[in-house]
């Protein structure tokens, strides 16, 4: 669809998907339980999420579910894994959110960039996996490798119906409408486990 759009033949293309290399599982499982108990997680269930901090990865739709999200999810750590234009402002944004859940006993944990290793170790740690992109007009949501490394550690995925991403998620995944955060609420709340 994309090469019809720039008046461009479909029969040149080729689908090549990109290769996620296999990893030790069992060895980022510890360093996944290392990880809970640097950041004092215990056994609280973590919703994660691993993207650049821009404005079109919908991290703030996320941060705006919390609250709704911690009244039946209490004790939930919501860890965001990256960095970008957006930390402040989602910094900001979950500020309010934990003020505004008083009864919550988890809260948001911003860890900025990590290695591969300390990434495959938050795959490992967490309960759900989320990113759930929005359209944006100057950018275009393409296959989004991390769904699929989530997928490797048998790990519920959320995404959104935008770009490659319904592509990467595929059938093991869940998709919400983009911008829906009600959709997103609703769906960690039943992934969460």
């Amino acid at each position: 669809k994309l090469l019809i759009y720039y008046s461009i033949s479909p029969s040149i293309a080729r689908v090549q998907y990109p290769r996620i290399s296999s990893t030790d599982v069992h060895n980022h499982g510890i360093l996944g339980k290392e990880l809970r108990k640097k950041y004092g997680i215990g056994d609280k269930p973590v919703l994660l999420t691993v993207s650049r901090l821009v404005k079109r990865k919908g991290i703030d739709l996320v941060t705006r579910a919390m609250p709704e999200i911690w009244k039946k999810i209490p004790d939930l750590v919501y860890v965001i894994v990256g960095a970008g234009d957006e930390r402040a402002h989602l910094q900001n944004l979950s500020n309010k959110a934990t003020e505004e859940s008083k009864s919550t006993q988890g809260g948001v944990l911003f860890t900025g960039s990590v290695s591969d290793e300390e990434k495959y170790g938050w795959l490992s740690a967490c309960d759900c996996f989320i990113l759930t992109p929005i359209n944006s007009p100057n950018d275009f949501e393409g296959y989004g490798i991390v769904y699929k490394e989530a997928q490797m550690f048998s790990k519920p995925v959320i995404g959104s119906r935008v770009g490659g991403v319904p592509e990467a998620v595929g059938s093991k995944g869940v998709l919400v409408e983009a911008g829906n955060i009600d959709e997103i609420i609703k769906q960690v709340i039943q992934n969460i486990k």
